[in-house]
């Protein structure tokens, strides 16, 4: 083990094929960011009305496999049900890590980075609760290891309260992802602000969630 302490600032979360559905508001269970599997065998990517064929995606997680298996995600190959579960599964996440001598990771989602402006603003507000509430858990038992960036809704005025009535921001978590391409506007539907100089700056979304 290196006597130096290495950080994963920039980890990713691979979202898992069928854990979110289970954290959904009620009536959103078929909504939420899961994978259906056809009668072919084909896997699909369900989120809100979008169905979108999951094969693609496998990619996001073929950086540590064999060449043969990347090529073969590249080419929309191996189905998203093959995909290392350490994507998604924090006990093998923290074995790879222990292989890199990695002690912390900062875990981003991957296929929700960008999803709000594609899906209903109550689907919207609905994935953002479900992907935070199995996030919250994911990190639990990681004993300090592992960190997750929430995702908030960017079309309403105000983050909704997750369904618990606990604070949008979890203490686990270490900001939310908002939308940095949007103007400041003065309202808070956005989390972007102004330097004096007239340069803009991203306001730091958490704190911004934590006080709205």
């Amino acid at each position: 083990m290196s006597d130096l302490l290495f950080v994963d600032a920039d980890g990713h979360i691979i979202e898992p094929p069928h854990g979110l559905p289970e954290f959904a508001p009620k009536g959103y269970e078929d909504k939420v960011f899961h994978v259906e599997t056809d009668g072919d065998g084909k896997d699909w990517v369900v989120c809100g009305e979008r169905r979108t064929e999951a094969d693609v995606f496998a990619f996001a997680a073929a950086g540590g496999l064999p060449e043969d298996q990347r090529l073969a995600a590249h080419r929309g190959e191996l189905r998203y049900s093959d995909m290392r579960s350490g994507g998604w599964d924090a006990g093998m996440r923290m074995a790879d890590m222990d292989l890199d001598d990695i002690a912390t990771s900062v875990l981003y989602p991957t296929f929700l980075l960008s999803f709000q402006s594609q899906l209903a603003p109550d689907v919207v507000v609905a994935q953002c609760q479900a992907y935070n509430d199995w996030l919250t858990e994911h990190v639990r038992a990681s004993e300090g290891r592992l960190y997750g960036i929430a995702v908030v809704p960017t079309r309403t005025r105000r983050p909704r309260r997750r369904r618990s009535g606990a604070s949008p921001v979890d203490p686990r978590w270490w900001g939310c992802r908002s939308d940095p391409t949007r103007p400041w506007t003065g309202s808070r539907s956005t989390t972007r602000s102004t330097t004096p100089s007239g340069r803009r700056r991203a306001m730091p979304a958490c704190r911004w969630a934590c006080t709205h």
